[in-house]
């Protein structure tokens, strides 16, 4: 309830028009490129890294999220005689989980700090696996096998933009900290310390207020379809393999499962925009997940028992 009534006070605070267009985006820009990476940057720079990675937890994680995609992709076909771009976008919003302005903090408010590490592993790498294999499918299989050539610059854009974008790169450049050994000085240390408790209502305040943006204009059969594989199968799926398949440690199982139970990720909607087809689709899709979420995450950390 406190991640949805600050997230609430944010949408209030914009369509009142308490704030306005402006101030909106300059508190977005506060909270996502400086208060968030802040924290993230901090609190990778000093967690204890596992000596050894656990690789059957990426790999339970992404398995999920790529039959998720396929699923999503073949209903598009099927329900919808949907062309190979549309077939897609459809798998972009029903994989792409908001795993940082709202996996995070969540995430953070239900297991506490030690979960930041499983976070950090799928963080690092989610936009560069799903966003990559995504356009893969929609340029090359969509457009014929004479972009194959083309594949690997949409790989160096995207990792690119991983390390310039400052949720993405604050997490790459703490955790390179940490693993040289860097120790911050006291009172750097303390600055950061005092910043902290602000990331998380920041970024769910601002995630609220931006949240207008997005409205449900239709299409609620394909929205619904979207909605129900990226909050229920998803998360089911990857708590299965996880858990039974993989048999991954408790904690890294629960926050695994918990980034997979997040609602359709913004960036879905501009994959669609690039691609322009099935925006409607992904706006709908992504407010419906979005209001539904909390009721489903809910249900999830009880029938789960995280």
């Amino acid at each position: 309830m406190p991640v949805i009534l600050v997230t609430a006070l944010g949408y209030l605070a914009k369509v009142s028009h308490f704030f306005d267009d402006a101030l909106t985006l300059r508190f977005e820009k506060l909270a996502f490129r400086f208060v968030l990476p802040s924290m993230l940057f901090f609190n990778a720079a000093t967690v204890d890294f596992p000596a050894a990675l656990n690789f059957g937890y990426l790999v339970g994680f992404y398995l999920a999220v790529a039959l998720s995609y396929l699923l999503a992709m073949f209903s598009a076909w099927f329900l919808f005689s949907a062309n190979i771009r549309t077939q897609s976008v459809f798998g972009m919003g029903a994989a792409y989980s908001n795993v940082t302005v709202l996996g995070v903090p969540i995430t953070l408010q239900v297991l506490g700090p030690k979960s930041l590490v499983p976070m950090l592993v799928v963080i690092t790498i989610h936009n560069l696996l799903v966003y990559t294999s995504g356009s893969l499918i929609a340029e090359i299989v969509g457009d014929g096998l004479q972009k194959k050539l083309t594949w690997y610059r949409e790989v160096l854009r995207i990792c690119r933009e991983i390390i310039t974008n400052p949720i993405s790169g604050s997490l790459v450049l703490g955790a390179t900290f940490n693993l040289l050994g860097g120790e911050f000085p006291t009172i750097v240390e303390a600055s950061f310390t005092l910043i902290t408790p602000a990331a998380l209502p920041c970024s769910l305040f601002a995630l609220g207020a931006g949240l207008h943006r997005y409205q449900i204009q239709g299409a609620l059969p394909e929205a619904t379809l979207i909605t129900c594989i990226k909050l229920l199968f998803q998360p089911l799926l990857t708590f299965y393999l996880l858990k039974e398949v993989f048999v991954v440690e408790p904690l890294w199982t629960a926050a695994g499962t918990m980034l997979a139970a997040m609602p359709v990720g913004i960036n879905a909607y501009i994959f669609s925009r690039r691609y322009e087809c099935a925006e409607t689709v992904i706006a709908s899709s992504i407010v419906m997940a979005s209001l539904l979420s909390p009721i489903t995450l809910t249900w999830l950390l009880w029938w789960l028992d995280f």
